[in-house]
C-alpha cells in the first residue's frame, strides 16, 4: 500500500511539474503543445520513453520510477505517448487535484491557507520545512494562499 502511495504521489507531482500551464509572475504561460513538440526529438508526433527519459526535470528520478511513470501515462500501452494521453492525463490530474484541495478548504473561502494545506494526506506526514517548501510551490502567485489565481484549482 505505501508503495501505491508513494507511485501515486511521484507521478501526480511528475505530471505537475512536466505539465504545469499557470505562468507563475515572472514568465509566459507555459504550452503543452509546444512543450510536447520539444519532447518529441524525432518529429514523429509521438514521445518515446527514451523521449521521455532525456528530459532534464525527470533525470532526478531513478530509472524505475521514470518508467513506471511513463507506463501509467501510456494509456494504450503501445509504448509511445501520443499527445492526446498527456492531455487526457493533464486533465484527470488537475480534476483530482482540484477537488482533494477544495475538500481541505475547511472554511470554504476558495483558497488554501498553510494550515488547511498541511492537513491533507500528502503534507501531514512531511516535516513542516518540506510541507513549507511544496505549499511555496504550489502558491504560483506567492500571496501565501493557494486561491483560484493558482492553476491547480481554476474552474475548467
Amino acid at each position: 500500500m505505501k508503495t501505491i502511495l508513494h507511485a501515486s504521489m511521484l507521478l501526480s507531482l511528475t505530471c505537475a511539474v512536466i505539465f504545469a500551464e499557470s505562468p507563475t509572475p515572472q514568465s509566459p504561460k507555459p504550452n503543452p503543445e509546444k512543450k510536447f513538440q520539444e519532447m518529441d526529438k524525432n518529429g514523429d508526433s509521438k514521445i518515446s520513453q527514451e523521449e521521455f527519459f532525456l528530459m532534464p526535470r525527470l533525470s532526478r528520478i531513478l530509472e524505475q520510477k521514470r518508467a513506471e511513470v511513463f507506463k501509467k501515462l501510456d494509456q494504450d500501452q503501445d509504448g509511445m505517448l501520443a499527445e492526446t494521453e498527456l492531455s487526457n492525463h493533464r486533465q484527470k490530474m488537475k480534476e483530482e487535484v482540484r477537488s482533494k484541495l477544495q475538500k481541505l478548504d475547511l472554511d470554504h473561502s476558495e483558497s488554501l491557507s498553510f494550515d488547511e494545506f498541511k492537513q491533507g494526506e500528502r503534507a501531514k506526514d512531511l516535516p513542516e520545512e518540506r510541507q513549507k517548501k511544496l505549499f511555496s510551490t504550489l502558491d504560483k502567485d506567492g500571496n501565501g494562499e493557494i486561491n483560484k489565481a493558482d492553476h491547480l484549482i481554476k474552474n475548467p
